[in-house]
């Protein structure tokens, strides 16, 4: 499987990654990304709190409202690497170019988590993103994910979250 990852980023690359393809501004159209990081989960799936590595990717679009000011939307799939879960998320960003080249952003969204229990609910978050060379962009995020509430096996109510810390390198095109 990660062979496959390679591989597919590497096509990527190639087909999208020209010399003459440099947007004029970072931060601004599609974008498509790679991220890793570290999940504090509490109470998911029956246990305590569990921490566990993260895999996955993401897709999006951004535009520019208005001077600085930039809204978009993006979709991820990650993968828990402690089992065979996975958490899907749809989420809104506002951002603040404080230079050309470095945005500060809010999210707000949705996330699905499958596993041993399905669960759902809202998360909110905060990042910074970086262009580091004509279409590459590195970001650092952080999410707070408050999911479904469970009872427990006396009928107790059990409070699921999470919480994420991601790094993320993401190709505009």
């Amino acid at each position: 499987m990660r062979r496959i990852a390679q591989i597919t980023m590497a096509l990527v690359a190639l087909m999208f990654f020209t010399p003459g393809s440099a947007q004029a501004e970072p931060f601004l159209g599609p974008y498509i990304g790679v991220e890793a990081g570290w999940a504090s989960l509490n109470n998911i799936n029956g246990v305590g709190t569990s921490n566990t590595a993260i895999l996955g990717g993401y897709v999006g679009l951004r535009g520019q409202i208005v001077r600085r000011i930039i809204v978009g939307v993006e979709a991820t799939a990650d993968f828990v690497t402690s089992g065979s879960d996975r958490r899907y998320t749809g989420s809104g960003t506002v951002g603040y170019l404080f230079t050309p080249d470095r945005l500060v952003y809010l999210r707000a969204g949705y996330e699905k988590f499958d596993g041993a229990t399905n669960l759902e609910g809202w998360l909110l978050g905060i990042g910074y993103e970086v262009a580091v060379w004509e279409d590459i962009n590195f970001r650092l995020d952080y999410r707070y994910t408050k999911l479904d509430d469970t009872l427990d096996g006396n009928l107790n109510p059990v409070s699921n979250s999470s919480h994420q810390a991601l790094m993320g390198f993401s190709l505009d095109f």
